[in-house]
This record gives structure tokens, sequence and C-alpha cells, in this order.
């Protein structure tokens, strides 16, 4: 019977660690892309004023 539940436990925490996962890669990928998208905007940016300036 201890095992069971054991078990039980365990899996409920791996099913916990795995949403945390989840959530963390979630992150990682929105972050990124928005990294990329300001830096794009940045580039765009400086060659508009470099094209006002020469």
């Amino acid at each position: 019977m201890a095992k069971k539940s054991a078990m039980k436990e365990l899996e409920g925490m791996e099913k916990k660690e795995l949403a945390e996962l989840r959530k963390i890669e979630q992150d990682i990928h929105y972050g990124t892309k928005e990294l990329i998208t300001g830096l794009l905007i940045g580039i765009i940016i400086g060659f508009l004023i470099a094209a006002v300036f020469l």
C-alpha cells in the first residue's frame, strides 16, 4: 500500500516538473522572439536615421 501511494506521489511530482519545464521553455522561446524583433526594429531605425543624415 505504501509503495502505491509513493508511486502516485512521484508521478504527481513528475507532472509538476514537466509543467514547469514547459513553462520555462515557452518563456525562453518568447524572450528569443522578442529579442530578435527588437534587434530588427533597431536595425531598421538605425538605417532610417543614417539615410536622413547621409
